[in-house]
């Protein structure tokens, strides 16, 4: 209800339950929020990439989305003969470019971050305004790196995953040119 009242979101009927249209203000309010988050993630040696929405059921399949999350994710579409299925999950993308070339120990740790749309089949009465939808921004950082410095490594990760601990840490927006 806030979202709508506020105009910063809204959840059509026509589209369809659990996805989003951002209204001008919400996608402002996005964009500040995705801003910070690609700042804080380059200043950290990440390397942005862009994934696709969907991909062949096989990967799915290997990955073991389909096994552990198949009743989380929409059901298929069938092209040229292949099964594809929207992704739940960005991070199985990013192993692939992880794996797309031969890379040295000296590469790692290998870090790589996406705002990427990910989908997934929340059912009807689990939806809630944009805390449960079945479309949904992810803000994703994958890091490979060697089993001997994971251990180090982990809790450094955890310290900064959100570095947000409240508003005041937001660039500030307000502006008298609205």
């Amino acid at each position: 209800r806030l979202g709508r009242e506020l105009e910063l979101f809204s959840i059509e009927d026509e589209i369809g339950p659990g996805l989003v249209l951002w209204h001008p203000k919400g996608a402002l309010v996005r964009e500040v929020i995705e801003t910070f988050w690609r700042q804080e993630h380059r200043r950290r040696g990440y390397q942005l990439v862009y994934t696709p929405h969907v991909a062949r059921a096989h990967l799915w399949d290997v990955s073991g989305h389909l096994s552990w999350y198949r009743e989380n994710m929409f059901s298929g579409i069938e092209v040229e003969g292949q099964q594809y299925l929207v992704k739940p999950m960005n991070c199985t993308y990013h192993i692939l470019i992880y794996r797309s070339q031969t890379r040295s120990y000296r590469d790692l740790p290998f870090r790589l971050g996406e705002m990427g749309t990910v989908y997934r089949y929340e059912r009807s009465g689990v939806l809630h305004g944009l805390l449960r939808v079945r479309g949904s921004p992810r803000m994703t950082p994958t890091s490979s790196a060697a089993r001997s410095s994971s251990k180090a490594r982990s809790p450094t990760c955890w310290r900064w995953r959100w570095p947000c601990s409240g508003p005041s840490d937001l660039p500030n927006t307000t502006s008298s040119s609205r």
